[in-house]
């Protein structure tokens, strides 16, 4: 039976260096102290490690492109994103911005023509278009490196990064209930099966816990806009059971249930709570700030890239679990207790 050979990262763990230190010492490049240059060596010996003849090769072909594909329906999520990106990818690599729209074969065909007319290193998938399974089979058979942000596994990458969109909704009914409220009335991202819709199920799990009855005529669809966001706000506002607080799925349909409280005459939060699932800059953009759940998608992009940068320079070798973020709750002043008698 052939033994299982050593990788970069166990060589790297042995020495007591990064993975980039090994990189140096294998190709003989500058900036290594003696010293640490043979406790490297050292470790190659004692594992027997032998890097990846393809990936040396691979390295004098590349472009330096890094590209972010993301569906035409921008956001602010996509701008935090790209500065994440911009960060960790530095001077030595320029970064792709590129929107794709259409069927999943039509996302397919434009990914295909961006790799055979841009020839980027490797590829940072948000969703929707992380989650086009005839684009990941596409990835894979070709051999295209990339990196996936989304709520599940899908495909071969050695580079996905996982974030919980149902615990994040979940923990924001939580965060309500503890307030008093128990209307809280939700408005989804998107229409859609509802089996798909995580931050649904969260919200619908964060009543269940606290022994509140799911009542549908408290959910109302939008699609992820400011205008969305106010044209279902008016429609909660009609119904017989008014909610005490509005939890929107995005911080830009937020925006729009406070642009319609506003508008209504309605005291934030005395009168109605507002909090939202985002967590972008665009919460801070508005007094008093708003109440978010979310991840830092910052930083989420730059873990992405680094991670991806390093496979790149290792493919072949085995590369550490998919990265998982846990959302976190940011206390602005659109939340308060419900007003007495509410």
């Amino acid at each position: 039976m052939k033994s299982k050979q050593a990788t970069i990262y166990e060589v790297a763990a042995a020495a007591g260096v990064a993975i980039k230190t090994v990189s140096r010492v294998i190709n003989d490049e500058t900036g290594v102290s003696a010293a640490t240059r043979e406790k490297v060596r050292e470790a190659v010996r004692q594992l027997s490690y032998r890097p990846n003849r393809d990936a040396r090769n691979l390295a004098s072909s590349r472009s330096h492109f890094l590209a972010l594909v993301f569906d035409e329906a921008a956001s602010q999520f996509v701008i935090d994103i790209e500065h994440g990106i911009a960060s960790a990818a530095g001077e030595q690599r320029h970064v792709i911005v590129e929107a794709v729209t259409g069927s999943r074969l039509a996302v397919v065909e434009a990914v295909e023509a961006l790799l055979t007319t841009s020839r980027p290193d490797c590829l940072i998938l948000l969703p929707p278009v992380a989650d086009n399974a005839p684009l990941i089979q596409r990835l894979d058979s070709r051999g295209v490196r990339y990196a996936r942000l989304s709520t599940r596994l899908l495909g071969n990458s050695s580079c996905q990064v996982l974030l919980d969109d149902a615990d994040a909704a979940q923990k924001m009914v939580q965060y309500l209930v503890s307030l008093g409220h128990r209307e809280i009335g939700f408005i989804r991202d998107k229409e859609g099966p509802e089996t798909e819709d995580l931050r649904l199920h969260g919200y619908k799990a964060g009543l269940r816990n606290a022994g509140i009855s799911f009542d549908p005529s408290l959910v109302e669809h939008g699609n992820g806009s400011f205008a969305s966001g106010a044209y279902a706000a008016s429609l909660l506002s009609s119904n017989r059971a008014r909610p005490t607080a509005v939890f929107a799925a995005s911080d830009e349909m937020a925006l729009g249930v406070l642009s319609f409280a506003g508008r209504k005459g309605l005291s934030i939060p005395d009168q109605l709570s507002v909090c939202s699932f985002g967590n972008s800059n665009l919460t801070q953009l508005v007094w008093p700030p708003l109440t978010t759940v979310g991840f830092s998608y910052s930083l989420i992009a730059q873990t992405a890239v680094r991670r991806l940068l390093t496979v790149a320079e290792y493919i072949g070798d085995e590369v550490p679990a998919p990265s998982r973020f846990a959302a976190e709750i940011t206390p602005g002043g659109t939340t308060a207790s419900p007003a007495p008698g509410s």
